[in-house]
């Protein structure tokens, strides 16, 4: 959210939901789903059966189905972001909303890529370097989606599990074109 001012999408509105469970290592932190102890992105595991991760998924689909209705912007004008478990919800979740468009920073699936119910754009971004989410996880997303027909504009970058300002920059002009396609676009990140 503190990232916002700094995108200069002053024609935009942004709603930012909070994950519903509190995050053990960060004080005051939210996460959508929690980890296996020892998890470090280099095994397999099956998020999808975790009961925190389908209690996010039913949660995070009717608050957006419900934000469609309370804001009059209509899903099909709406951006869903996501960085990180955020990335990994708005992969989860996008597909199955009409959106105007998805933007996946540092993100990953967590389950199968799914088909979407309408032609979005999609925008994967991922740090070369990351730490945290393996730049091979983000190839195989990459192979995923289009297996199922999903394309997607592909920015891997020279730098870690962060959004810096070019990335902020990639953001902008995402969601500028966009708008040019459509008026009052809403975005939602996830985070």
């Amino acid at each position: 959210m503190g990232l916002a001012p700094y995108l200069g999408l002053s024609n935009f509105a942004m709603v930012f939901p909070d994950a519903p469970w509190p995050h053990p290592q960060v004080t005051g932190g939210r996460m959508w789903y929690s980890f296996p102890v020892g998890y470090d992105f280099r095994s397999a595991h099956d998020f999808a059966a975790q009961e925190d991760l389908q209690a996010s998924r039913a949660q995070l689909k009717t608050w957006l189905i419900n934000l469609a209705q309370t804001t009059r912007v209509p899903l099909e004008r709406t951006i869903l972001a996501g960085f990180s478990q955020g990335g990994a919800m708005a992969l989860d979740i996008g597909p199955q909303l009409p959106l105007a468009g998805q933007i996946i920073l540092s993100g990953y699936l967590h389950g199968e890529a799914q088909a979407p119910v309408s032609d979005r754009p999609v925008m994967v971004v991922h740090g070369a370097f990351d730490p945290v989410v393996p730049v091979g996880l983000a190839h195989q997303t990459q192979t995923a989606l289009a297996a199922v027909g999903q394309p997607i504009t592909w920015h891997e970058i020279a730098m870690g599990h962060e959004i810096p300002p070019q990335v902020m920059a990639l953001i902008s002009q995402f969601c500028e074109d966009l708008r040019q396609a459509g008026e009052n676009t809403l975005v939602n990140p996830l985070g």
